[in-house]
């Protein structure tokens, strides 16, 4: 707890250096998003929407803040990129839910704050000052207008005079502060016995009746995933380029119809522009050349829906193939592209076994494929899994053992039995800790030592014990001592906590307001966040 609180101590001028980081990545081509994204909804938040267009301004931030803390070798997969897009939504909408209470609220900020505060952005600097020409280009490619650029600002700042407000009015009482200080001053001893699954794993005898029936009660564990290998032929307008060889008749023809696009203030002569002349006509010919490959390949994939020999000979396309994969596992080459998958295990291309219809990977180049091979969904013969089925159940065992020892040692602890005389009775190593901390973390004990404070102080007659579950094991645990550090330097690591912790508990408050304001919210998700 105390250390979760710590951790929210943040401040309100986080929240203006995120919205500047933000701001810089944008510069990096975010308009384009902005001027092309859908308007339908991806969410509505208590009937308000949130545009496909936001979600791909947000998301484009964040992939690429990713792609630079992670550098160039980060495997950023479709399902990574679609968990980020999750991610970046459910932002979106906590921020919509915020701005829609601040509003409600009644808070509001003045436009000349917010040019105060624009003046001081480094985004808007040339040379340490304010540049109102860097300012309009910047908000002329990212926002369209200046208003828009001050509401977004704007909204920003309301969070920020929320989240200030609140963790600026919390407070601590003498009591809770004196509470906490006994707690963390607090240190205490405890010993345990480590009992774990190695004990007992050459002792569990399994029969084969009850491997056939975990077999059988568990298929869905040893199921094999379908798999496919796809053949393709792929077009693009780069291979079709070595085809368009213009002569200089054609050249001043060509001229001679578009004139116009190439006359600024006086006529110029062929001869002057004969280069733009020669690549504006490679340009036409090229897309006209590709649209009439596209239509050719679309009738000779239709017309033989069960090969893509006719196809590859008539156009001198490749027929190329790819190796054996799921739908959701490893991919790469042209398998990385979520658009050839769909297409892969559609029905008419799965299981009617046609060619598919053109897939545009990327502008100029476009897919058809079919599928070579296809593995279907299968469980796995008992004789390829005995060996797992008999470690789970070896394990199952070891385990259901471990618990049942675990509870006898704490029995036996409890009715005063000393650690060497179980230590010699079971077998088991008796292990100390001294002096720990309360929310003491980064220890493989750090399990141990939160049970260790959940424990009562023992008193004279009685004995304080528990057993504690690990992530493969169990402890059983005796608590011996508890005593206080009264050392200058644990007082002086105290008062700096108890210093902060009003801040603390605004940002706690703040975060339960937060939860509260999601809880009582209706949103409506309309996004399906496909792999990307």
């Amino acid at each position: 707890m105390l250390q979760s609180m710590h951790d929210k101590i943040q401040g309100w001028v986080a929240g203006v250096i995120a919205f500047i980081i933000a701001l810089t990545f944008a510069l990096w081509g975010v308009q384009n998003y902005l001027r092309s994204g859908a308007h339908q909804a991806a969410a509505k938040v208590n009937g308000e929407e949130i545009t496909q267009r936001q979600l791909d301004v947000a998301y484009d931030k964040a992939k690429r803040i990713e792609m630079l803390q992670h550098g160039p070798d980060f495997a950023f997969d479709q399902k990574v990129q679609a968990q980020l897009k999750r991610d970046v939504l459910q932002q979106l909408i906590k921020k919509q839910v915020l701005l829609q209470a601040v509003t409600k609220m009644g808070l509001g900020v003045g436009k000349r704050q917010l040019w105060g505060e624009v003046g001081g952005m480094p985004a808007f600097q040339v040379d340490g000052r304010f540049s109102a020409s860097r300012f309009q280009q910047i908000v002329g490619n990212l926002f369209h207008s200046e208003q828009a650029f001050f509401d977004d600002l704007g909204n920003t700042f309301l969070q920020i005079q929320l989240e200030k407000g609140i963790s600026s009015s919390a407070f601590v009482l003498p009591n809770e502060a004196e509470l906490l200080r006994k707690m963390v001053t607090q240190r205490r001893d405890f010993g345990y016995f480590i009992v774990s699954p190695e004990k007992f794993a050459n002792t569990v005898a399994i029969s084969a009746d009850v491997v056939k029936k975990y077999y059988e009660e568990h298929q869905n564990d040893f199921l094999l995933p379908e798999k496919i290998s796809i053949q393709y032929v792929e077009l693009s307008s780069d291979s079709l380029r070595s085809g368009i060889k213009p002569n200089e008749e054609q050249l001043k023809a060509f001229y001679q119809s578009h004139i116009d696009s190439f006359q600024s203030a006086k006529i110029k002569p062929y001869s002057s522009v004969a280069t733009k002349v020669k690549q504006a006509y490679e340009r036409q010919q090229l897309t006209q050349a590709f649209s009439e490959a596209s239509d050719r390949l679309t009738d000779l994939v239709y017309t033989n829906p069960d090969s893509l020999e006719p196809a590859a000979k008539e156009l001198g396309l490749k027929i190329q193939a790819t190796e054996l994969v799921t739908r959701d596992g490893s991919k790469n080459g042209i398998l990385l592209n979520n658009k050839i998958i769909n297409a892969a295990f559609s029905d008419p291309v799965l299981k009617q076994r046609y060619n598919s219809n053109l897939i545009e990977v990327n502008a100029g180049k476009v897919v058809v494929l079919r599928i070579k091979d296809h593995i279907p969904e299968k469980v796995q013969p008992l004789d390829q899994v005995r060996a797992v089925i008999m470690q789970k159940i070896r394990q199952q065992l070891s385990q259901k053992r471990d618990a049942d020892l675990a509870n006898e040692l704490l029995g036996a602890i409890r009715s005063g039995k000393t650690q060497t005389q179980l230590a010699i009775q079971y077998g088991l190593a008796w292990h100390t800790t001294l002096g720990a901390k309360y929310g003491q973390a980064g220890t493989a004990a750090a399990k141990l030592i939160a049970a260790a404070f959940g424990l009562a102080k023992p008193k004279s007659h009685d004995i304080s014990a528990a057993v504690v579950e690990l992530n493969s094991s169990y402890a059983v645990l005796r608590l011996d001592k508890v005593y206080e550090d009264k050392s200058s330097k644990e007082i002086s690591k105290m008062d700096n906590i108890i210093k902060f912790l009003p801040e603390a508990f605004g940002q706690y408050d703040y975060q339960s307001l937060m939860n509260n304001l999601m809880r009582q919210a209706k949103i409506e998700i309309t996004d399906k966040v496909e792999d990307r």
